[in-house]
């Protein structure tokens, strides 16, 4: 281990350490009692956005391998249909293999991950109704590759976020990585290393296990759901990565960040307050953290 490793060990935990993070229970979906007003019970919530498209506001929702939009005259078909395959073109001639997690990078287009293609896409809209589908990256093929968006390659993503740049960050899941698409259409991994896929260990320091969401602060932090690991990471500025909460041991504990337990956290989003929200799939619980002073990089404290 070289004098920086070690240094760069040290701050992170010195991060770690002096971070007043709190996390608690939003809502417990282990309330199934029908006669309890507010009871709830859900499978994996998701954070759909909404878009004004032909005047209404409307949401767009991913639908196995079809976009839908839902608003108040019905639900309808954006792209895709019942064919599981991997074609672009006309949206109503467009074929996908599992749909999950869309974004909207401007007013007239969405972007969304192809999960079994291995592939990010987007989709133009039209008002009169005639979308396309194009590749925004990813060759479609299973990889670990950077470089120019078309020929890079992931491994079975699933989800994405937008910073305010237009950089796309992607949660490469099965190559345990957190990605960058640049605006300009490079592929490039911001932090995350390799490990063997069947070995199920103790969780790796700052790595990621099968990385399942991605969120971004306004002040460019990212939020990582590290599914395998039990955690909520960071990433700073600087792409270097630090434990926001939870143990690494499965289980169901709020409280002090470090002393905190989830259980395959699987979805996260930023409130406007800066709440951190979690969906901890295992507990059947949504989750909020709240991180009580502002990290920037490794050496901002």
């Amino acid at each position: 281990m070289t004098k920086n490793d070690i240094i760069y060990r040290v701050v992170i935990r010195i991060i770690h350490l002096t971070m007043d993070v709190e996390v608690f229970t939003l809502v417990d979906g282990n309330n199934r009692d029908p006669s309890i007003v507010g009871s709830t019970m859900f499978d994996e919530p998701s954070e759909y956005p909404v878009i004004k498209y032909k005047g209404l506001m409307t949401l767009i929702v991913p639908w196995d391998n079809k976009i839908m939009g839902f608003n108040k005259d019905g639900s309808f078909v954006i792209a895709g249909n019942d064919k599981k395959g991997n074609k672009n073109g006309s949206g109503d001639e467009a074929e996908f293999n599992i749909v999950r997690s869309i974004k909207i990078k401007n007013k007239n287009t969405l972007i969304f991950v192809d999960s079994g293609n291995h592939q990010i896409k987007g989709v133009d809209l039209n008002e009169n109704g005639k979308h396309y589908v194009y590749t925004y990256a990813g060759s479609g093929q299973k990889g670990d590759k950077d470089g120019p968006a078309l020929d890079a390659s992931f491994w079975l993503p699933t989800n994405i976020a937008i910073k305010r740049d237009g950089t796309v960050i992607v949660a490469d899941r099965y190559n345990h990585k957190i990605k960058g698409i640049s605006p300009d259409g490079i592929v490039y991994t911001i932090a995350g290393a390799e490990i063997d896929n069947e070995n199920d260990d103790l969780p790796l320091e700052n790595s990621f296990k099968y990385p399942y969401d991605v969120a971004v602060r306004e002040d460019g932090l990212i939020i990582v759901a590290d599914y395998r690991n039990n955690q909520i990471k960071g990433i700073d500025l600087d792409g270097n990565i630090f434990t926001i909460a939870g143990t690494g041991e499965k289980g169901d504990m709020d409280g002090i960040g470090s002393e905190a337990m989830f259980d395959r956290p699987c979805d996260v989003s930023v409130r406007d307050d800066g709440t951190i929200v979690v969906y901890d799939l295992g507990n059947s619980k949504i989750k909020g953290i709240k991180i009580k002073n502002p990290i920037k990089s490794a050496i901002d404290f």
